[in-house]
């Protein structure tokens, strides 16, 4: 976690009132945590600080692309993610989390807004990664053909003799 030091943001020195970070985010930000969902990737973050006597408030902005197979082809594609993140931090005698509010201990000299960006980002990646989500790419077109091939095989089989005698029976 040395790397991500980065990432830490000093509130001690801090004056009260708005502040920007931005950052650049690559592959080697994202090896960091482990089962991470993005392997490769180039990510802008831009961060909104609104310092105040007792709370933080967060607005995490940030666009990319991460390398990704699709699901459909399994051709490898760059898949766009855009998202935008409020994130509350609130002094406490101990720290703890809930949704989308973070509260640390009133001592805190700094703190490290890393594993946060992370979890936006990972939180915005669709379930179905496909080409129709990217502009620029189509599906691979042998692949697709390849696999309309297959379904027409599957349906031109023949039923499975048990199934059909299935079907004959009659509930009385």
């Amino acid at each position: 976690m040395d790397s991500l030091n980065a990432y830490s943001i000093p509130l001690s020195g801090l004056k009260d009132g708005m502040h920007q970070f931005d950052y650049q985010l690559d592959s080697d930000f994202f090896k960091h945590f482990p089962e991470t969902p993005i392997s490769e990737g180039s990510f802008k973050v831009q961060v909104d600080f609104d310092k105040k006597p007792t709370v933080i408030d967060i607005l995490i902005n940030f666009q990319g692309a991460m390398t990704t197979p699709c699901d459909r082809c399994l051709e490898r594609m760059q898949l766009p993610i855009i998202g935008k993140e409020r994130l509350l931090v609130k002094y406490d005698e101990e720290a703890r989390e809930e949704e989308n509010v973070v509260y640390i201990p009133f001592e805190t000299a700094e703190w490290n807004i890393a594993k946060y960006i992370y979890e936006f980002i990972c939180l915005v990646i669709p379930l179905i990664k496909t080409h129709d989500l990217s502009e620029d790419e189509n599906c691979d077109e042998k692949m697709l053909s390849y696999l309309e091939q297959q379904d027409d095989e599957a349906s031109d089989e023949q039923e499975n003799p048990i199934w059909d005698q299935l079907k004959n029976i009659k509930l009385n």
